[in-house]
């Protein structure tokens, strides 16, 4: 069963994280939360199951269209009802895929537990905001991109480094609240400003 955390229970763990603000807005808007317990845990890498659950939210789907892409048919053979530690993101990795934000390996596998270096999540968000052209290059010509969309601020990025959840919170917080897409909308505009509301429970990562 996946974790909740609700807005009665404040993560315990990210007193110190310089990136503390941008955790606790992204975990107000429900974007993303804690692992259960009030712990974030902070310095865990990103995983590629975290990585579509946050993409697909950002992109406007909630856990009813993650409920009912469970069902859509099995692209992976480690992506499955009943495949184990997580499973609670198979409806966000099925809308990923059909979305065209996160793809396989190429060998028939997704690699839910797999982690993401920092270019390969600003890919993703480049591509969540709409600003992938073809033949864009790999990885320099991500890095500069996501530069000057402004997604690396109050970050040391090091494209090679494998991203943290922190610093994922902080990338995320850059993409929702300063970057525009090329149609000049914001994803917070399409979040519809759910972080001046309370949060209602969110239901999130399984660790």
């Amino acid at each position: 069963s996946a974790a909740v955390t609700t807005a009665a229970e404040p993560l315990t763990d990210i007193a110190n994280n310089p990136h503390r603000k941008a955790i606790e807005q992204m975990a107000e808007l429900g974007v993303l939360a804690g692992k259960g317990g009030g712990l974030f845990w902070p310095g865990d890498n990103l995983t590629r199951a975290e990585a579509a659950k946050v993409a697909m939210f950002l992109a406007g789907f909630d856990e009813a269209d993650a409920a009912q892409a469970k069902a859509l048919s099995r692209t992976f053979d480690d992506v499955y009802a009943g495949m184990g530690n997580h499973e609670w993101a198979l409806g966000w990795i099925n809308l990923a895929v059909k979305e065209g934000i996160i793809d396989g390996y190429g060998d028939g596998t997704y690699g839910p537990g797999d982690t993401l270096t920092m270019a390969q999540w600003a890919a993703i968000l480049i591509r969540t905001l709409g600003y992938e052209t073809k033949g864009l290059a790999w990885p320099t010509g991500y890095d500069q991109l996501a530069g000057e969309l402004g997604l690396m601020e109050e970050l040391q990025y090091m494209s090679s480094f494998h991203i943290r959840r922190d610093q994922m919170a902080r990338f995320t917080a850059n993409a929702v609240y300063n970057a525009k897409r090329p149609d000049g909308s914001a994803i917070i505009d399409l979040l519809g400003g759910r972080a001046e509301e309370k949060p209602a429970e969110t239901e999130d990562q399984q660790r």
